[in-house]
Formats: structure tokens, C-alpha cells, sequence
């Protein structure tokens, strides 16, 4: 019984230790950002991934502390070609009689829209928030993924997940606007 009490104290102890002011949240520029209350998700070696809801929107931050700006191009590059060979054509582990080739309708991939200094890109993802789905019984959202670097602060990877029958021009000009923290 004497264990039993120890036991509940020392869980007490820890549930009032898990306050919501132990959060780190990342504030922006961008107010409209600002909604979506971003809270730490993880803590990498270089980055920091930060993720908040607002009206059934998801947004996810990841913020790379050591990308150098003569390499911010370079490291978007590898990104986008991570995420564009996922809707890439590749030959069937099992070739049959139908089929010799797995690809994924032109419809599915993603779409880059040219921006400066970075483009940004419209892309189709699971409700599980990933990319690469080719069927649109999978596809619970459209996204918005752009790059910002910010002097001084790093390299941004900015993903806002929107429902499907929410009008995406909307917010793409909103996405845009810088999202660099307030000092």
C-alpha cells in the first residue's frame, strides 16, 4: 500500500511538472501564421519542427539553423527532388501481363509555381500529411510547400495543409509574405 502511494505521489508530481508554459512556440511576422499557436514537435541536431491547427489548416515549420545562404538553393533542390521522385515512373517489382510500369497520373504531381526568391509548390497529401499518393481516395489535402531563409535565423521549410474544398489562391499570397520570427 506504501508503494502504492509513492507511485501516485511521484505521478502527480510529473503531471503538474507537463504545464503548458513548458511548449516553445515560434512566433512570426506573418499574423496570419500567428493563428495556428506553432508549438515544438522536435528537436533535431540542426533543425527545429514546429506544427499548430487553425480551422481545419495544419501548418508545419521546420527551421534549419546551419544552412549557409550560398547553399540554401542547393539543399531546396535535393528537397523538391526527394519529393518529385516519389510521382516518379519506375518499372514494376512484379511485371504482369498489364503492367510493366508504376506511375502516377499527371494529375497527382506536384506543381511549381515560380517565386522570388524561391519557388513554392502546390502538392496533393494523405491525411496522414505526406506526399505521394496517386489516388484520389488518399488525398484528404492540398499543400502549400515553400523555402524562406531569413538572415541571421536559417532556412524555413513551410508546409500549410489545406481541406480540399478550401479555395487555395487565397492563401497562397499569404504563404508568400515573410514568415522570418520577431526578434
Amino acid at each position: 500500500m506504501k508503494n502504492y502511494f509513492v507511485v501516485m505521489i511521484t505521478v502527480i508530481l510529473f503531471l503538474m511538472s507537463c504545464t503548458p508554459s513548458d511548449k516553445t512556440y515560434l512566433r512570426t511576422s506573418n499574423d496570419f501564421f500567428n493563428n495556428f499557436d506553432l508549438v515544438e514537435v522536435s528537436d533535431d541536431y540542426n533543425s527545429v519542427t514546429y506544427k499548430g491547427t487553425h480551422n481545419n489548416m495544419v501548418l508545419k515549420v521546420k527551421k534549419f539553423d546551419n544552412v549557409q545562404q550560398d547553399k540554401v538553393d542547393e539543399y531546396i533542390s535535393e528537397k523538391m527532388f526527394f519529393i518529385f521522385s516519389l510521382y516518379r515512373e519506375v518499372h514494376s517489382p512484379y511485371p504482369g501481363l498489364l503492367s510493366n510500369k508504376v506511375e502516377c497520373s499527371s494529375e497527382f504531381t506536384p506543381i511549381e509555381i515560380k517565386n522570388t526568391p524561391h519557388s513554392y509548390y502546390i502538392i496533393q497529401a494523405t491525411d496522414r500529411l505526406t506526399y505521394g499518393a496517386c489516388s484520389q481516395d488518399l488525398i484528404k489535402y492540398n499543400s502549400i510547400l515553400q523555402f524562406q531563409y531569413c538572415e541571421n535565423d536559417g532556412l524555413y521549410f513551410i508546409e500549410l495543409f489545406l481541406p480540399l474544398d478550401v479555395d487555395l489562391e487565397r492563401y497562397e499570397s499569404i504563404v508568400k509574405q515573410t514568415l522570418c520570427p520577431i526578434a
